[in-house]
């Protein structure tokens, strides 16, 4: 992949990371007087390794970190700060690391890449931990001004109903910026999902798109007419899936007809898997 997009990523996620210093600093402080002391301290404790990271993989890149980030307020009270947490973070996964494919040529930057994502998300945990035991739900706030750069909509026509695998992090508002369908109609697609603020790790989200082609199996019928269910994990591409399996990636590609190229996917993506002889 081009470095410039790698570069503008890890900027973008440096300056965000930067921005929440002082409120990491202020949230480290009120959280002596809550009961999730050890959760906020491993999440402040995360923001910083996560600025480690930052700063290795812009040292891997030969760029040098930028000097120019916003000053914060970070609010009275708890639930104000860990707000302005979850929102600004769930932004970066939407405008930083997350655009940009995993897949990258040098090994270095890759592992550093990898290691901040898995960070992030285990952040995300901790926000949902520690927002449940204080008893208030966390939602994206959205305020004006300039907004992050957007993730690409999954390339070419989602058809029917895609069945996609909440991931760590995710909301509903992220999920529906990933796939380019409006909030609504994903909500409007998921009345299992009672509560819109609140989804997890593991759950199946309906993702509506045009065509309705109804050959798509929906979550739990098993295998479809030669072929069976195959949930896409962090760092897989299209060539990696068809080698496991022991096929081509036209042979792949063919049997889901929604994939378009460059065949980019995306991690709890649903992928149909021919069986033996349903090819060739």
């Amino acid at each position: 992949m081009p470095d410039q997009a790698l570069t503008e990523a890890s900027v973008f996620m440096w300056s965000r990371e930067r921005e929440l210093v002082p409120v990491y600093d202020r949230l480290r402080v009120m959280g002596a007087t809550t009961d999730c002391l050890a959760e906020i301290q491993e999440l402040c404790a995360l923001q910083r390794d996560k600025m480690g990271d930052c700063d290795a993989l812009l040292a891997s890149l030969g760029v040098q970190a930028p000097g120019d980030y916003l000053s914060l307020e970070t609010g009275d009270d708890v639930e104000t700060v860990l707000r302005m947490v979850w929102t600004r973070e769930n932004q970066s996964l939407d405008g930083g690391w997350l655009r940009v494919d995993p897949l990258i040529e040098d090994e270095n930057a890759r592992a550093i890449l990898i290691r901040g994502s898995r960070r992030h998300a285990r952040q995300l945990h901790l926000l949902r931990e520690i927002a449940r035991r204080c008893g208030f739900t966390l939602v994206v706030v959205v305020t004006p001004g300039p907004a992050p750069a957007p993730m690409p909509p999954a390339p070419g026509p989602i058809l029917g109903v895609l069945d996609y695998i909440v991931q760590p992090g995710d909301t509903m508002w992220l999920i529906s910026r990933r796939f380019g369908v409006s909030l609504d109609a994903l909500i409007r697609a998921n009345p299992q999902v009672r509560n819109p603020e609140l989804i997890f790790p593991g759950e199946i989200i309906h993702i509506p798109g045009a065509g309705m082609a109804p050959s798509m199996p929906g979550p739990g019928l098993g295998p479809i007419a030669g072929g069976r269910r195959y949930v896409v994990m962090q760092g897989e591409t299209i060539e990696t899936i068809a080698r496991k399996f022991g096929l081509s990636v036209s042979e792949l590609a063919a049997f889901n007809p929604q994939l378009q190229p460059p065949f980019t996917l995306t991690p709890g993506q649903v992928l149909m898997v021919p069986s033996a002889g349903a090819v060739g």
